[in-house]
């Protein structure tokens, strides 16, 4: 069942995006990476 716009959070909005990564290779969800990639841009993060 599809929710409304206004019901949909970040995880049901990314998790009805295609995955282009190999089957066997997923270790993570997509969602769940792209949330803590939002995350990090917005603390700005700095790699090291």
């Amino acid at each position: 069942m599809i929710k409304e716009p206004e019901e949909m959070d970040f995880l049901d909005i990314f998790g009805q995006l295609d995955d282009p990564r190999i089957e066997w290779k997923k270790l993570h969800p997509m969602p769940g990476i792209l949330l803590l990639t939002l995350c990090t841009v917005i603390c700005e993060s700095e790699g090291g």
